[in-house]
């Protein structure tokens, strides 16, 4: 239930007694001003007492106060009764006279929408004025009329004929639920929806002659052009409509009540519909929804009641006026709406006044304005297909890259080549290129490495644990080791880099360009399987390894590649790249069970490259550290970005990497001044930096590979103000070259929760498309599709997966990423997840396909889900429900089968048996019945000593759940090097012990952990040398360990 509040502004010589007595008498000969609510036994009653008596409040503008703020304080009111509950005791209604002056007045009144509609209202204000220009009282009539009982109780009972009910069964067949997913919003505590309130006029001159013309009623036009636009503006060719029908007999229309049934009017809505079949069909539907006014959802017990899209239009020319005074109705706005979006339309004597309740779907969509458009469309074309008929577009247009770097002829997406474009509308920033202008030129990242070793040869170009190539150092080793790879690696066209992060794999890197092949980088802790795989679709390929590779594979360890090329020249070689050549392959996780391979050409990572010229002012003076691991495509952001402007490249090593407090001292030693991090790792620096007294320098911070919440930010922008450290957000999936959007982040942002990701980069296009294929309106939700320069050309040996991702046209190829977003009225792109079932973990991309695939070929379930949970800012926990077979469940055994296959961050946090699978009515999967069984799963042990117990609560509070035992290592159960870098703060914060996040890695359960912590209950602070030597020792027992479980099939064939 909700309110209604009524405003009417009184102008004139009023007589307040006169009409606080006309108030009175029509109050009293009124039933629903005797009302309350009740329920008992689960029944809900109307309760009428007429013995009760409301006497109407009068409120004079007090002295000293002026009539300017008198008149806000009755407008505050109003808008407080609208956006309050309706109340629980009677009396649930007010009304109310606030006398400014001797000629202005406010009539207010508020009552709940189940006892008055707007008919019944404007009845109300016609007796009122009738008793106060009469000065007779008010008789009772109509549904007014009473059995002369004092008191009744009534509940709503089921009354429909068979008729009735057998044609709502027919409308309503097949239906799960009478909403429309996609706008279904959470109601608030007084039982609204959160929204706005959007009203205009129309004149009826501009719209009766057609209606006269077609035939057509005020209602079913205006029924018309709203259901053509929610048919735009949702994702759904099907919507369920709730269509007010007035219910009022011919002996009921001036009664004071709500007579309004809502009644659900299903409309299937193909695009390739005309507006004209469309008006055509709806008349004749609403003509035979007259005969059927008495829907009770009540016969329809497994269908979900409440409407979300809804109806209404009545007349509002009622005869009331107070004699010697003008009255005018004013609007009171509303925040609590009945539904996610309503359409009311008050016919007037001259206009049309529609109002749109809209919810928070509706936020960025100028809805008037597509209203206005749809309608004129109707009216003049009214035979074109709704597919072709144009809304409003949101479209920034202003330049595009070089024709050799987008790979297309210059202008091809300008205005004027709209009609043939791919897309409803394009977002593009307006940056001009610059560079290349020869379409047949060789594009080649080396190339342009080459040019700035040449040009600053003594600046420092890589630094790895202190020790420092210059770009002449960096430039020369890389042409050794491309001429020994010439020699060594003969006609295989693609190089697997299998090695940590370190000087020597850059030059690597950099060689296997100069020489035109493509280079593979596979993380060495990658599983032996997804290795295997890995190698043998690349079919015998050249491997570069950190260990000894088998003698059945090609290729040779870093150390041997270094030792080989110190015997060749330093010179540049001929060779050179074409701009399609592919200059890096990197495989992400696929949908079928396997990870799917990405060509990325120079052309791609050069427009990309030149974009950001465009946009950032990097230069030889940045430093940048390369944090993340080869495989993940952000290092080559990391990393090109970096030496293509001749900066400094800090590359971080992997214990520092899960260590904040080391890691925040190497950015402060070094003053790295461009920092590139996911917002999981982000946010442990933020805690560092809340610390440290230490002089962080950093002119830019870019945040990618998971959505961004910028209110995480606020601690981190009071010591490094957005003026002097600039936080951008990035976006852009794997298949079209690392980014595609960037967003600057001002102050304003940090008060929101939304994910913003900004604009496209130039060369860049972006289109949102519904899920039919239907071109999106600025504001709607829908598939985030990518154009331009940076898009490849498909996934590797994957052609049907390439099909059904990729489109290509003449005018280059467009990329369906799978997220949903939508175009924000300041232009921005706000991202809102995913369609399918692939997401981000700790910034990696993982389908969850892949894992229930894993699951089933483990031979321990047979059949099994994944379910991502969130606990908080960007943290994400997998847990898979599994159904045992005949060999029964043993988490632990499964846990093992699955290190051998799938990475550790792919490898569910949480395992839970259960008997069945819980479905929906519609018959999919029930997640909400799901996610009730990790809370009933049995707990484990929860530890023997005090120490452990206190660690088993610390670590549950981190995983959301205390589904685990003290025996299970940290890592298996869950605990993210994020979550591992809190546990020890928490730690820390209670025990005087130093506790290091790397002694959790050599104590990695609890039960080895608590003893550990219980033997140094004495703190003692050890030497300096005698610390340095603990943690070298740690380091190299960490690495050990890191080789030994990641056993890849790059170094063995076992």
């Amino acid at each position: 239930a909700y309110n209604l509040t009524f405003l009417t502004l009184i102008s004139g010589r009023l007589d307040v007694e006169r009409l606080r007595i006309a108030l009175d008498s029509v109050v009293d000969s009124t039933d629903i001003f005797k009302m309350d609510f009740l329920e008992e036994a689960g029944t809900a009653y109307c309760r009428i007492d007429r013995r009760r008596r409301s006497p109407v409040t009068v409120v004079h503008r007090p002295e000293g106060v002026s009539e300017q703020e008198f008149i806000r304080e009755i407008h505050s009111l109003a808008w407080n009764l609208q956006n309050s509950a309706p109340a629980q005791q009677w009396p649930v209604h007010s009304i109310s006279i606030h006398v400014v002056s001797e000629t202005l007045a406010y009539l207010l009144t508020c009552a709940p929408h189940l006892l008055i509609d707007g008919i019944g209202y404007s009845s109300w204000l016609e007796a009122v004025s009738g008793s106060y220009n009469t000065g007779l009282p008010r008789t009772k009539d109509g549904a007014n009329t009473t059995s002369g009982r004092s008191e009744e109780k009534c509940s709503r009972t089921s009354k429909l004929d068979a008729r009735t009910t057998e044609y709502f069964a027919r409308e309503v067949l097949g239906l799960e639920s009478l909403e429309a997913p996609a706008i279904v919003q959470r109601r608030d505590s007084t039982g609204g929806i959160r929204g706005r309130v959007v009203s205009f006029e129309i004149p009826r001159n501009a719209i009766d002659p057609v209606l006269a013309a077609k035939k057509l009623l005020p209602s079913q036009f205006f029924f018309s052009v709203y259901a053509l636009l929610l048919r735009r503006l949702i994702p759904m060719e099907r919507i369920v409509f709730g269509y007010a029908v007035p219910n009022r007999t011919q002996e009921t229309k001036s009664d004071i009540a709500c007579f309004v049934n809502t009644v659900p009017v299903v409309l299937d809505i193909p695009l390739h519909t005309t507006s004209s079949n469309m008006m055509k069909a709806i008349a004749k539907k609403l003509f035979r929804l007259h005969r059927y006014q008495g829907y009770d959802p009540d016969a329809f017990p497994n269908l979900a009641p409440r409407m979300t899209c809804l109806f209404t239009f009545y007349e509002s020319e009622f005869n009331y006026a107070f004699d010697g005074c003008i009255s005018t109705s004013l609007p009171v706005a509303r925040i609590h709406l009945p539904a996610e979006i309503r359409l009311t339309v008050e016919m007037r004597s001259e206009t049309y006044r529609p109002v749109f309740d809209l919810g928070t779907y509706f936020d960025e969509i100028d809805v008037e304005k597509e209203f206005r458009l749809l309608m004129e469309k109707v009216i003049l074309e009214p035979d074109v297909p709704l597919s072709d008929i144009p809304l409003s577009e949101s479209r920034l247009w202003g330049g595009e890259l070089d024709p050799v770097l987008c790979g297309k002829t210059p202008g091809i997406y300008a205005p004027a080549a709209r009609e043939a474009s791919l897309l409803c509308f394009r977002i593009s920033n307006g940056h001009k290129g610059s560079g290349l202008t020869n379409k047949n030129a060789a594009v080649s990242l080396s190339r342009e490495l080459e040019a700035i070793a040449a040009k600053n040869p003594h600046r420092p170009a890589v630094s790895c644990a202190g020790k420092v190539w210059t770009y002449e150092e960096l430039n020369a080793n890389s042409n050794r080791i491309a001429l020994c790879l010439l020699a060594e690696a003969g006609d295989c066209r693609n190089i697997v880099v299998s090695v940590e992060r370190c000087k020597a794999a850059i030059a690597t890197i950099l060689a296997i360009l100069k020489i035109g092949k493509c280079y593979v980088p596979v993380d060495p802790r990658l599983p032996t399987e997804r290795c295997r795989h890995i190698l043998h679709e690349l079919e015998s390929p050249f491997v570069i390894s950190d260990r000894d590779v088998s003698a059945s594979t090609q290729g040779m360890t870093l150390g041997e590649l270094l030792s080989r090329s110190a015997i060749f020249p330093s010179n540049n070689l001929d060779a050179g790249n074409q701009a399609e050549d592919a200059a890096y392959l990197i495989y992400t996780s696929g949908s079928t069970g396997l990870p799917k391979g990405v060509s990325i050409s120079h052309r791609n990572l050069l427009s990309l490259i030149r974009a950001c010229d465009q946009e950032f002012d990097f230069g030889p003076n940045d430093v940048w550290t390369l944090f993340h691991s080869l495989s993940f495509d952000y290092s080559i952001w990391e990393a090109f970005g970096c030496l293509l402007h001749g900066g400094k490249l800090v590359i971080v090593d992997s214990v520092t990497t899960q260590a904040p407090d080391r890691l925040y001292e190497l950015l402060c030693r070094e003053k790295v001044t461009i920092m590139n991090h996911t917002p999981s790792v982000f946010k442990t620096l933020i805690r560092e930096d809340q610390l440290r007294a230490g002089t962080l320098t950093p002119r830019y911070v870019f945040l990618g590979g998971e959505a961004l919440q910028f209110s995480m930010l606020r601690d981190w922008v009071v010591r490094h103000p957005l003026s002097e450290c600039k936080i951008v957000n990035l976006y852009g999936p794997t298949e079209v070259t690392i980014l595609a959007t960037t967003y600057k982040l001002c102050d304003e942002d940090l008060a929101q929760e939304r994910s913003v990701v900004g604009k496209p980069i130039a060369g860049s296009w972006i289109d949102i498309r519904m899920p039919d294929g239907a071109l999106a309106v600025p504001g709607v939700v829908g598939e985030i599709v990518i154009s331009g320069a940076g898009v490849t050309k498909g996934y590797y040996k994957r052609d049907h997966d390439t099909e059904t991702k990729f489109m290509f046209r003449p005018d280059g190829a467009a990329f369906r990423t799978g997220d949903l977003g939508r175009v924000r009225n300041d232009g921005n792109i706000e991202f809102l997840g995913r369609i399918d079932r692939q997401v981000k973990v700790r910034g990696f991309r993982v389908e969850l396909a892949e894992i229930e695939s894993a699951l089933r070929k483990a031979g321990m379930a047979d059949c099994a889900l994944d379910l991502v949970t969130f606990d908080g800012d960007n943290d994400i926990r997998l847990v898979a429900y599994v159904l045992p077979g005949k060999k029964g469940f043993n988490e632990r055994e499964l846990r093992d089968v699955l290190k051998g296959t799938l990475p550790a961050y792919m490898i569910p946090s949480v395992f839970v048996e259960i008997s069945r699978i819980p479905v929906t009515i519609g018959g999919k999967v029930d997640f909400a019945e799901l996610a009730k069984f990790v809370s009933s799963r049995p707990s484990n042990a929860k530890g023997h000593t005090d120490t452990e117990r206190w660690l088993f609560s610390l670590v549950a509070s981190k995983l959301k759940h205390d589904k685990f035992d003290v025996t299970d290592n940290l890592l298996d159960i869950g605990l993210a090097s994020l979550d591992i870098v809190d546990l020890v703060t928490s730690i820390r914060g209670v025990r005087t012990c130093e506790l290091s996040v790397l002694e959790v890695f050599e104590y990695p359960t609890i039960q080895a952990l608590g003893e550990h912590l219980d033997s140094r209950e004495t703190p003692a602070l050890k030497g300096e040398k005698e610390e340095d030597e603990r943690a070298g020792k740690r380091q190299g027992m960490l690495a050990l360990r890191t080789t030994s479980r990641a056993a890849s099939a790059v170094g063995s064939n076992q």
